[in-house]
């Protein structure tokens, strides 16, 4: 503390004055509700606003837009970004990425950063980014490591994903593992114990294992057993597969964050037979919700869950193995009562909201401490 004389009188004021750091967030933000999105919304309502002015440049919805529409909101998008790391003078960036052309438009992004002297964080989310880079030609691979390596720092979700880009990552410093949290507040638990079972599913795509779900309706679902399908649109073919196989599924499009809450606590097993993950805030909502889980070992999944322990691993794309993992849950109550606590114990020592943004703020002031 320091004195100061006003008019005779001696006045004590703080030596320095907390003034909080300016970071511009950019990346997906809900409605609807991804797995981005939720990341970027649970960082913004978190406690990083105590020290940081946490500033949000949303992306632009461009999905189902003509080109001319795409081009526009793309240029209004970089404008909004420019301007905002100028009038707040933001010492830091921090881009939420996927892979294709989420991070083509993100490219620009970092450029913009650069050039007004704010540190990049870039936070890559994508699921297939390995195939994004791994599939491209010589010149494309090697421009996406001249815009990895410019960041100041590389945010990945698993040491799995670590080690990927480990391999062209000069500075390996600058790669920082941190997983995705969940608030485990918002999540109730019921581990009832009954012959009736609800399994449940998220995002009735190819790609999230839809067709290998349909395929086994008529070994999983019986009178003791009914599934929850939820979707962000309504898929008219997947709802006429199933009226072939059984009226035991309802199915839920574009619910909201309350009811998404309900419908998991309700449940009993989540199936999430995917052929790609990053890793989902779906599983650590459903450890939340003390749920057990049937899904695959594929991108960070393996780096959560243990096979028997947290879950029952099918193989991808494999119909036989999906319907034999559920059963071998349905038909040991033990197993299922001893993996639903052992989810929620789990997600609440190593992946609550609270201990991860605890570490991206450290993330945040390492860089600015540089």
């Amino acid at each position: 503390m320091r004195e100061v004389n006003l008019d005779g009188q001696f006045q004590k004021f703080p030596s320095h004055i907390m003034i909080k750091k300016e970071v511009v967030v950019s990346g997906s933000y809900p409605p609807p509700y991804g797995g981005i999105a939720y990341v970027v919304k649970s960082h913004m309502d978190s406690v990083l606003n105590k020290n940081f002015n946490l500033n949000l440049i949303k992306k632009p919805n461009i999905a189902n837009c003509n080109i001319m529409t795409k081009i526009y909101f793309l240029l209004y998008y970089y404008f909004k970004f420019f301007n905002k790391i100028r009038e707040t003078q933001a010492q830091i960036t921090h881009i939420h990425s996927s892979s294709y052309g989420g991070f083509w438009r993100y490219s620009i992004a970092i450029f913009v950063s650069k050039l007004l002297n704010s540190k990049v964080v870039l936070h890559i989310h994508g699921a297939r980014f390995d195939d994004f880079y791994t599939n491209s030609v010589f010149p494309i691979r090697y421009t996406i490591q001249q815009i990895l390596n410019s960041v100041d720092r590389l945010i990945v979700l698993t040491p799995e994903w670590s080690k990927f880009f480990e391999k062209f990552i000069k500075d390996k410093s600058i790669i920082k593992i941190l997983p995705n949290g969940v608030d485990t507040g918002k999540y109730t638990t019921t581990h009832k114990e009954s012959k009736n079972k609800v399994l449940i599913h998220f995002g009735c795509t190819a790609r999230k294992g839809i067709n290998e779900i349909v395929n086994s309706l008529p070994e999983i679902i019986d009178d003791n057993t009914r599934l929850i399908l939820v979707d962000n649109v309504e898929r008219q073919s997947i709802i006429d597969k199933i009226k072939e196989y059984t009226d035991n599924v309802d199915y839920f499009v574009n619910v909201s964050e309350n009811e998404k809450v309900k419908l998991l606590s309700s449940s009993d097993i989540l199936i999430l037979p995917t052929f790609a993950e990053g890793m989902p805030i779906l599983i650590l909502e459903a450890m939340s919700s003390g749920l057990a889980i049937v899904t695959t070992a594929v991108g960070g999944i393996p780096s959560v869950l243990r096979n028997r322990e947290n879950c029952i691993f099918a193989e991808p794309g494999n119909s036989e193995s999906l319907q034999s993992s559920i059963s071998t849950l349905k038909n040991n109550q033990k197993l299922m009562k001893n993996m639903k606590e052992a989810n929620r114990q789990k997600v609440e020592k190593l992946y609550s909201l609270g201990k991860i943004t605890d570490n991206l703020e450290n993330i945040y002031n390492q860089l600015l401490n540089q």
